[in-house]
């Protein structure tokens, strides 16, 4: 039966591992699960809504590490300085702007390792 081994680096929340839309385990801190592919290509990804990765397509004993994709973090709180230094409307704007980008925005990145 193919597999692959999930590394994860640095990541705080469970989150769940989808292969191919079905959830087969999870991941979470600093470990190594290793996951029972249906065929010798899948696709893969990780997370939850608003806490999610993207998508890669896998192979059979691979490697994929798990990181923060930090860039997506910043951006997601940059709205909220206009929060602070906004007007009327402003804030509104920064609270909305922030939600979305938090809920489309994949904040786990997949890299396949070797």
């Amino acid at each position: 039966m193919a597999s692959i081994t999930i590394e994860a680096s640095k990541v705080a929340r469970k989150s769940p591992i989808r292969v191919d839309t079905s959830v087969v385990g999870a991941v979470s801190g600093v470990e190594a699960v290793t996951v029972s592919l249906p065929s010798s290509k899948a696709r893969l990804s990780v997370g939850k809504l608003g806490y999610k990765s993207n998508t890669i397509t896998v192979e059979d004993g691979q490697t994929v590490r798990v990181t923060i994709n930090f860039l997506n973090h910043l951006i997601a709180i940059a709205p909220l300085l206009l929060y602070l230094f906004g007007g009327r409307y402003l804030p509104l704007v920064a609270v909305l702007s922030t939600i979305v980008l938090l809920f489309s925005l994949p904040f786990l990145k997949l890299e396949i390792v070797d």
